[in-house]
């Protein structure tokens, strides 16, 4: 796996409009995992899983799937080293877990993605052969967990999805969004 560049492991993934049905969407998805979807003109476009759109009435818009507030995926160039794209991302991945991908444009109106699991995979490879880069798990500046039951919120540099933080009353706290 080493000497991987984000061309290697990028998925060439159509591009359709944001009032564009779920229904056609899945259909013009094929065997890719994700499509992206063209927004208003000037901003990054999204990603949208295709298990979205099979889970979606058929008639729905893919502008009704993106979530109001949505972070932009992060994009990266085609030319640059997997593991540099790793260590690039990985604070993105690590805050948004629901990140699909990130985007790679790949010529006018033609965009590819680099799927969630290839960073995740590639970041374990990283750690495991002693190169750092870590993505799940890996330090950041700032995160912030509440407590569901007393509402506690803490800053924490470091996240372990195994063993999450605690409130002081000892219950696990979740991601603030």
């Amino acid at each position: 796996m080493t000497n991987l560049f984000v061309r290697d492991v990028m998925q060439d993934v159509p591009l359709l409009e944001s009032d564009d049905w779920a229904g056609r969407a899945l259909a013009e998805s094929g065997d890719a995992d994700v499509v992206v979807v063209r927004q208003l003109p000037g901003s990054p476009p999204a990603i949208v899983r295709t298990e979205q759109l099979r889970a979606a009435r058929e008639d729905s818009t893919l502008a009704e799937l993106l979530p109001e507030g949505r972070v932009p995926p992060p994009m990266i160039e085609a030319d640059v080293p997997l593991d540099a794209a790793v260590g690039r991302l990985a604070k993105s991945f690590v805050i948004d877990p629901s990140l699909a991908g990130a985007l790679v444009e790949i010529g006018a109106d033609r965009w590819a993605v680099v799927l969630r699991a290839v960073f995740v995979d590639y970041a374990g490879f990283l750690t495991t052969r002693g190169g750092g880069g870590r993505l799940e798990g890996a330090p950041v500046d700032v995160l912030v967990f509440e407590c569901a039951q007393d509402h506690e919120r803490k800053v924490v540099a470091y996240y372990d999805p195994s063993a999450p933080p605690r409130c002081s009353n000892g219950h696990a706290m979740t991601p603030v969004d």
